[in-house]
C-alpha cells in the first residue's frame, strides 16, 4: 500500500477520534455517529444534512475555476448570511460572509488553486454528523517534485453547521498551515513566508 496513503489514513483515524470527543458523541452509542463515504453518496445511511454537504463539495469542485458557473448554484447550498472561517495565515484566509464572501474566497484563491491543481491529490472524504453539525474530513497530498521530492501530506477537517436545509457556517481546520505555505512557496505558487 502507498506509504503516503497509510499516513493519511492513520492521521484521519486520529482525527475521527478527536472529532468524536469534540462533538461529545457517547462511545456507547455508535448510532449517534454517522459516517458516509463520498464514494457512495447515495447510501441509505446518508442523512439530508450530510447529503447537502456532499453535494456542496461536489459542486464546489466542479465549478472551482469558473465563478460564472459557481455563482448561480450557490443559493442551493448557502445563504447570504452563511459564514466561512478559513485559517487567517493563508493567502485566502479570514472570515467571509454570504455570496460576496464566496466571491472574495474565489478571487483570493483562484490563482493558487490553478497553480496547485496539477500537483494535488485528495484522499477519500468521510462525513460524520451529530445534530446539526456535519464534519467532513479528508487528506490532501501535494505530489513530490524536483524541488521537493517528498510528497506533502496533510489532514483537513471542515465543520459544517446546517440550518433550514442550507449551510449556515463552515469552519476549516488544516493540520499544518505553516507546512502548506512552505510547500506552496517551494513550488513558486506563493511568496516564501520566511521572507
Amino acid at each position: 500500500m502507498n506509504r503516503n496513503f497509510c499516513r493519511v489514513a492513520k492521521l484521519l483515524g486520529v482525527t475521527v477520534l478527536a472529532c468524536a470527543l469534540y462533538l461529545g458523541i457517547p462511545s456507547g452509542r455508535p448510532a449517534a455517529l454517522l459516517a458516509a463515504e463520498n464514494t457512495n453518496p447515495g447510501a441509505a445511511s446518508v442523512t439530508p444534512d450530510v447529503q447537502l454537504v456532499i453535494d456542496y463539495n461536489d459542486f464546489i469542485q466542479s465549478t472551482f475555476t469558473d465563478w460564472q458557473k459557481q455563482k448561480p448554484g450557490l443559493p442551493k447550498f448557502i445563504t447570504n448570511k452563511t459564514i466561512l472561517h478559513e485559517a487567517a495565515s493563508l493567502p485566502w484566509g479570514g472570515t467571509m460572509v454570504g455570496f460576496a464572501g464566496w466571491h472574495e474566497l474565489y478571487s483570493r484563491n483562484i490563482a493558487v488553486m490553478k497553480a496547485l491543481l496539477p500537483h494535488l491529490e485528495i484522499a477519500d472524504s468521510t462525513y460524520f454528523q451529530n445534530g446539526t453539525t456535519v464534519i467532513h474530513e479528508y487528506g490532501m497530498v501535494i505530489k513530490g517534485t524536483r524541488e521537493a521530492p517528498e510528497p506533502f501530506v496533510m489532514g483537513m477537517i471542515e465543520k459544517y453547521t446546517v440550518k433550514d436545509g442550507r449551510i449556515a457556517q463552515i469552519d476549516e481546520f488544516y493540520e499544518d498551515t505553516a507546512g502548506l505555505l512552505k510547500r506552496l512557496a517551494v513550488l513558486g505558487i506563493v511568496k516564501d513566508p520566511a521572507r
